[in-house]
């Protein structure tokens, strides 16, 4: 058997675990490599030790032919009955000739991100059975756990690896509570750009400016490369409203996207209203680089954008804008 597993590096590594358990003698017929080569391939076809099969795991760092993967080729087309052979790689390319080859076999399994409430539930787990802390103790700041690991739905190499490390560094602390949640799960880069287009999508633009203010307030952030990152929100979401008549999932296929990639609400606007927010938001970047004043471009190429995109303001919400801006 042949597997080329992806996604979540947790959740893969745990489903082989729990293969590689059932074998009598773990020690000696489970494998683990860095990287396939001709010595891997070798251990693949000799026979497992008073076993009936044994695993071998490889993780790929690419799927591009070379000269060690020849030989993975060959085994792929001429596989041993008695080895499960599990390659693993976080972001297959489905060009390559390895990844069509086990496609067409039915051979690749994606491991997704987990869901929000699936991650918040792994966390309350590890810290009420490795910390001792109770169910309660933990609900009581399921909040900002979840605000706090957001960061986990939208960037690819955020695993759960990564969720768990911060999780043991608060347990290992020895205190609860918020600001110690704060100081050893910080907010990531494009958790706050995606936050900003989340909220710009949704029409929130109050609570937008306010996080753009934010932010402004911190003045340790890049703002080109966070506009940048809400640019790209829009492109892809102008890109998602041209086929109306797909499903979300037909257009995260047409698209070659992650399902964190395309916000929920991007079935809310016209072709021609991303057209113009992206416009706008591209003249902030060109702003931005050609020295403009990057609090001034930042913050009015974000209210231009929603005022595109919304606008009909609420009354009183434009002077709380302006005041925010000033």
């Amino acid at each position: 058997m042949i597997l080329l597993v992806y996604g979540d590096r947790y959740l893969y590594d745990m489903y082989i675990k729990k293969e590689a358990a059932k074998l009598e003698t773990p020690e000696v017929n489970a494998v683990y490599a860095d990287e396939w080569n001709d010595s891997l391939y070798m251990q693949c076809i000799s026979a497992p030790f008073l076993e009936e099969k044994k695993i071998v795991v490889a993780e790929m760092q690419g799927l591009r032919p070379g000269t060690q993967q020849k030989s993975l080729m060959e085994y792929i087309h001429k596989p041993s009955e008695h080895t499960d052979l599990y390659l693993c790689i976080q972001h297959p390319d489905r060009r390559s000739e390895i990844y069509k080859a086990l496609s067409k076999e039915g051979c690749v399994m994606e491991f997704p991100k987990a869901s929000a409430s699936d991650v918040y539930r792994s966390v309350k787990k590890r810290l009420v059975q490795k910390y001792a802390y109770s169910p309660g103790e933990v609900d009581r700041y399921r909040d900002i756990f979840t605000r706090r690991l957001q960061g986990y739905q939208y960037e690819e190499e955020y695993d759960l690896y990564r969720v768990m490390k911060y999780v043991d560094m608060i347990g290992s602390a020895g205190q609860l509570d918020r600001e110690t949640i704060e100081y050893f799960i910080p907010e990531t880069f494009t958790q706050k750009s995606y936050e900003l287009s989340k909220l710009m999508l949704s029409g929130r633009k109050a609570d937008m400016m306010q996080l753009a203010s934010r932010l402004v307030k911190e003045n340790d952030e890049n703002r080109i490369g966070l506009l940048s990152l809400v640019l790209s929100q829009i492109r892809i979401c102008y890109k998602a409203s041209l086929f109306p008549e797909m499903t979300r999932k037909e257009i995260m296929e047409n698209l070659g996207i992650s399902h964190y990639q395309l916000n929920g609400s991007y079935t809310m606007y016209s072709p021609v209203q991303y057209a113009k927010a992206y416009a706008c938001l591209q003249k902030g970047v060109n702003s931005l680089k050609s020295g403009s004043d990057a609090d001034s471009a930042f913050m009015m190429s974000l209210v231009n954008a929603a005022a595109i995109l919304h606008p009909h303001e609420e009354k009183g919400a434009g002077d709380e804008i302006f005041s925010i801006c000033r």
